[in-house]
Formats: structure tokens, C-alpha cells, sequence
């Protein structure tokens, strides 16, 4: 996981990274210290990405933070079925297990969250 790829993206962005970290509801140094830390939390993750249009898996491709070859289309939902592009993933065994467990993370949060709604929506 690369998270300066945020830093990156955000200086094409109207307002760049103090705009984004006000849009994701948190403070330009804390969002600063994530990216320099190379920690975030999920949901905070997602919402850049859907703020920066772009699929959340360019995070996890070294190559798009440096602008190589990768191709990133803002095409779509932004989920990886609707993108129109090559965005290159390495294939090391160690890289595809912890995307595996980051994106597992996700989903249990997911699924938390839709227990919390419906009881919200028992009462």
C-alpha cells in the first residue's frame, strides 16, 4: 500500500489535499500524518477514493504513484469492473494476501455497519 499516491492525485484536485482531507471529514495534518505513516482507516480510504474518483486498488499498485505505464480511467463507479484501463498489480504472493485480508476488513465492517442500520430501523 502506497498511500502517497493520495498526495499525487490531489494536486490535480481543486483545493488539492486540504480540500480532500476537509471532504473526508478529517484535519489536513491528520490526513498528512496518514499518508507520511502509511496508515488510514478503511472507510476514510473509500471515501478518498470515491472523492478522487478513482478505484481504490491504485493504492495498493506501486506503479501508479510513480506514473508508469498504469492507465486509470475515472470511467464508471470506480469499482474494478468498470474500469477501462491496464492498472498493473504485482503478483507477489505477499501483496495479493494482504489486499485479501485489507479487503476481508472491509467487508466485516461492512456487514457491521448494515447490523447497526437495521436495528436503527427495528426501533
Amino acid at each position: 500500500m502506497d498511500l502517497h499516491v493520495i498526495k499525487n492525485l490531489c494536486e490535480k484536485r481543486d483545493g488539492g489535499i486540504k480540500r480532500l482531507a476537509e471532504d473526508v471529514g478529517m484535519s489536513e495534518p491528520n490526513l498528512h500524518r496518514c499518508i507520511r505513516l502509511n496508515k488510514i482507516q478503511a472507510s476514510e480510504l473509500e471515501k478518498i477514493a470515491k472523492l478522487l474518483k478513482v478505484d481504490i486498488t491504485i493504492i495498493f499498485d506501486e506503479e501508479v504513484g510513480t506514473q508508469s505505464k498504469t492507465s486509470i480511467s475515472t470511467k464508471g463507479n470506480y469499482s474494478p469492473a468498470s474500469m477501462h484501463g491496464n492498472v498493473s498489480v504485482n503478483n507477489s504472493d505477499v501483496v495479493l494476501s494482504e489486499r485479501v485480508v485489507y479487503l476481508e476488513k472491509i467487508l466485516e465492517e461492512k456487514e457491521r455497519l448494515i447490523r447497526v442500520y437495521e436495528k436503527m430501523i427495528e426501533k
